[in-house]
């Protein structure tokens, strides 16, 4: 594999940008071509079908389920002015749910008493635009790290637009949904300041501090995004071209990414505390103190097993492999089941983790800076949760999903390349079969319990 990606070559003579004569322009090590009106049409069909299979009776089901009723209570104590409810976690992720919330009430103002939007809808629009976002941040990325190859980048975005957590995050009003976006952009950042890096162009730390900005927001929403930035940082080191001539350039190419990011994260996760100081009406050291007590009440927490007994649990081994899925939501009424269960398509995650290695192989063999790019991050956004003593739930790895299409996206990319077309073909419509399957059971809509039996049979256990 890697027809498509071959490894930017280090500018010829006379070398860094900065020793070509005046006026010159420096060559393109990394040249990307627009998106033409085909490409733009493809990406507004993938993202509108994203779009309708996630928000299709986002209303459903109509009280707050699973945690739901942590998150949606504290954006309502934003909306209300109060103190935030729930303090074992930042708070963006709540600010923009509360910020969804609002959106709604703008929006039924402008339909009229007779076109209302239900309330359980409003509580997840901002999980709902986060996740139809990721999928055009993936056909992006993509484009961009393939230099315009359209199959692959398509191929790439519908696996995410199908994907069952990504589905599922989706409709449900929690921060992981909202924290996978940011960690997206994040990457997509990075990626566009090793570009400019591979140019020697002065756009790379603009990039990289909009990196560095993205991480910041998904930080504030949930800690894990830190993983996020490990790994985007260890690829602007590794991956990026030269900053400039002699050992002052390779000392601004290992220490300013890592600087960026030490800036810019705590920038932004503490301006997120903005309404907690405004409630508070000083920035005196009383109301620093309740903010550290929030901190120490955030580690007590994911220290403390007692808080980690779901019958769900799981650890991070598991998760790849999807052997613990977790039911936010089941009920049944007359032989018909009501079912929400977070976990993903085993059929792509399986395979996906074979892709995985060989584009992990294939960075190593050919030094392919955009495989790198791929196998590192997803790596540290799944790999540091080892560091667990508590364990979690499979839908932590949800910010990789779109590092995994991507994989995937390359070796199907290699297959209709190679007269293997029909192959390509075959596993995005078993794909794509199992979707239609198990979609019931990623919105809620009722299924009869014989369908229920036979997608999650009784030897299944841990299925159930």
């Amino acid at each position: 594999m890697g027809r498509h990606l071959p490894t930017p070559k280090p500018p010829p003579s006379p070398g860094p940008l900065e020793e070509h004569p005046p006026g010159s322009n420096p060559p393109v090590a990394w040249k990307v071509p627009r998106l033409d009106l085909r490409d733009k049409l493809l990406l507004a069909l993938v993202t509108l079908f994203a779009l309708a299979v996630r928000g299709w009776n986002l209303g459903l089901p109509a009280e707050q389920y699973f945690d739901e009723i942590y998150y949606v209570k504290a954006a309502q104590d934003y909306l209300s002015v109060r103190p935030d409810s729930n303090t074992v976690h930042p708070p963006m992720g709540k600010i923009q749910i509360a910020a969804g919330m609002l959106l709604a009430d703008r929006l039924d103002a402008w339909l009229g008493p007779t076109d209302q939007i239900p309330d359980s809808a409003e509580w997840r629009i901002a999980s709902l635009l986060s996740g139809t976002l990721v999928v055009p941040l993936t056909f992006m990325l993509g484009f961009r790290m393939t230099r315009g190859n359209r199959s692959l980048s398509l191929c790439a975005a519908f696996l995410v637009a199908i994907d069952f957590m990504s589905v599922t995050l989706s409709r449900i009003s929690m921060l992981d949904m909202i924290l996978a976006f940011w960690m997206m952009v994040g990457w997509y950042c990075a990626w566009r300041s090793l570009e400019e890096s591979w140019n020697q162009t002065p756009g790379r730390w603009h990039w990289a501090t909009m990196s560095a900005l993205a991480f910041g927001m998904a930080t504030a929403c949930k800690w894990n995004g830190l993983f996020g930035a490990l790994g985007a940082c260890l690829a602007m080191q590794f991956f990026s071209g030269p900053a400039g001539s002699g050992p002052r350039g390779r000392l601004v190419r290992w220490l300013a990414p890592p600087l960026l990011m030490a800036l810019c994260l705590p920038l932004v996760y503490v301006l997120s505390y903005i309404p907690f100081f405004q409630l508070e009406g000083s920035l005196g050291v009383a109301a620093w103190q309740k903010v550290l007590g929030f901190h120490r009440t955030m580690i007590q927490f994911r220290y403390d097993a007692s808080q980690f007994q779901h019958r769900y649990l799981s650890h991070f081994w598991e998760w790849p492999l999807v052997l613990r899925p977790i039911w936010f939501h089941y009920q049944v009424e007359n032989r018909w089941v009501s079912g929400i269960v977070a976990f993903g398509s085993i059929i792509f995650w399986w395979t996906s983790l074979l892709y995985l290695l060989e584009v992990g192989l294939n960075a190593f063999s050919r030094r392919d800076r955009a495989a790198g790019f791929l196998v590192l991050n997803w790596l540290c956004q799944w790999g540091l949760w080892a560091a667990s003593t508590t364990g979690g739930f499979i839908y932590y790895v949800l910010p990789g999903v779109p590092l995994l299409a991507l994989a995937t996206g390359m070796v199907l990319d290699d297959w209709l390349g190679s007269r293997g077309s029909w192959l390509a073909a075959v596993y995005l419509a078993v794909l794509s079969v199992f979707f239609v399957l198990y979609y019931p059971f990623l919105t809620g809509l009722p299924a009869s319990e014989e369908l229920f039996t036979i997608l999650f049979p009784p030897w299944a256990v841990r299925w159930r």
